[in-house]
């Protein structure tokens, strides 16, 4: 069946507003055709469709702030506390860790390759 490209845009805007869509693979659940005729058409490119997808992501971060923000649950004024403290307040309630090797070399332990074989000592640099 030959699908117009105007008529499924047109779909899956309304599709993302009336369920609150965030995702381009959920869209593709209220649409009339194939996932497949969905990208030959390469929808998921449409800048309308992206920025409707956008729009929701945004409000929905917005409403979460709010709740993490006015929560009696601590765990949640936490994480909200975490979303916009800066660097020196994240060191002092102790959650901000260094994952880098600050400039030194690192050197790991390869396994040999072979089944039943203790582990080797080749490294890669």
């Amino acid at each position: 069946m030959a699908y117009n490209k105007k008529d499924l845009e047109d779909k899956a805007l309304k599709a993302i507003k009336k369920h609150n869509l965030v995702f381009i693979s959920d869209i593709m659940l209220y649409l009339p055709c194939s996932d497949a005729t969905f990208y030959n058409h390469n929808l998921e490119k449409l800048e309308s469709i992206k920025k409707a997808l956008e729009f929701n992501k945004i409000n929905d971060k917005v409403k979460l702030r709010k709740k993490f923000k006015t929560s009696e649950n601590p765990t949640l004024q936490m994480f909200y506390y975490k979303l916009i403290a800066n660097n020196n307040e994240l060191s002092k309630v102790g959650n901000k860790h260094d994952h880098t090797s600050k400039g030194d070399k690192i050197n790991f332990i390869v396994p040999s390759g072979e089944v039943g074989n203790d582990i080797g000592n080749d490294t890669i640099e």
